[in-house]
Formats: C-alpha cells, sequence, structure tokens
C-alpha cells in the first residue's frame, strides 16, 4: 500500500494499533509468499530469514510467532509484537528460532520502551535472542547494520555475506 513516498503494508487506526483486517490479510499473504517462494526457488526451507523494519519488523515478529520453527530466524529493526498477536493468535513455538531485535534509543515512532519491553517477550520465548539499541531515532546505523550482518554470519555459521 502506497504511504507517501513509499509503502506500508496496512494502515493504522492510530500509531501501535494497525487496522486488524489488513494486518491479518498482510500476515496471511505473506505467509503464502514463503511458502510459494520456497517451493519455487532454491530456497532451504531450514534456513529462511525474515528481516523487517518498522511494519516490517512487526509483520516478521509476527510471522515467527506464528509460523514457529518453520523459520530459522529473524530480524527485527525498530517494531514491536501487537497486543492482539499474543492473545488472539494462534502462536507456535520459538524455541529454535534466532532472533535478532534492534531499536533506536531516540525512536520518535516507538520508544525504546517497546523494544526493551519487546526483547523481554522474546526473551522468555527463545534462548537464541540478540537484542541491542543504538543512539538513533526511527532507523538503521552503519553499526546496526554491521552488528545484523554479523549475527546473520554467525548464524548461518559462514563469511559469504
Amino acid at each position: 500500500m502506497i504511504l507517501g513516498a513509499g509503502f506500508q503494508y496496512y494502515d493504522l487506526k492510530s500509531l501501535g494499533h494497525p487496522i486488524r483486517e489488513q494486518f491479518d490479510q498482510a500476515v496471511s499473504q505473506l505467509q503464502q509468499f514463503i511458502e510459494y517462494a520456497t517451493d519455487k526457488y532454491p530456497i532451504d526451507a531450514k534456513h529462511r530469514y525474515l528481516l523487517g523494519f518498522s511494519q516490517g519488523a512487526i509483520l516478521s515478529m509476527t510471522l515467527a510467532l506464528t509460523m514457529g520453527n518453520l523459520l530459522r530466524g529473524i530480524v527485527a529493526l525498530n517494531g514491536y509484537v501487537p497486543g492482539f498477536v499474543k492473545t488472539d493468535y494462534e502462536l507456535k513455538s520459538v524455541q529454535e528460532v534466532s532472533v535478532f531485535i534492534s531499536h533506536g534509543e531516540y525512536d520518535s515512532v516507538f520508544p525504546i520502551s517497546v523494544g526493551t519491553e519487546t526483547a523481554a517477550y522474546f526473551e522468555g520465548l527463545t534462548p537464541l535472542l540478540t537484542f541491542k539499541a543504538y543512539p538513533s531515532d526511527h532507523g538503521v546505523l552503519p553499526q546496526n547494520q554491521q552488528d545484523l550482518i554479523a549475527w546473520l554470519r554467525q548464524n548461518l555459521g559462514s563469511d559469504k555475506l
């Protein structure tokens, strides 16, 4: 969906409160796409990772919670898990899912408390959590990018990135 000069996956009723029907549809369509792409292209289903920023982070975390161990890992940059996902969705184990969460200490969209609460939530679900905060607003600093690439390399057991 178009949003100014960019795009979004769903509209918001208010900040932090997605329009539920659009959100549910985005989750469903993304899950279908992941399955389609895995069948159509040479993607190893045992090594699927999702990466998202803001709404993409929100959806990556939601997909991890709904797909569980069908994903190998996620990178969630400046996002959160909506309350209705925690209470209304059928959640699966993410015990074996590697999770990299980062957040801007000065994020003007989602305060740092949102990032720390999200990390605490995942800390109770997987031992494979990495959480990092950066001195940034709602964005991704070069150090954040370097850290997530190092995290991916470590998880993949490769230096090919």
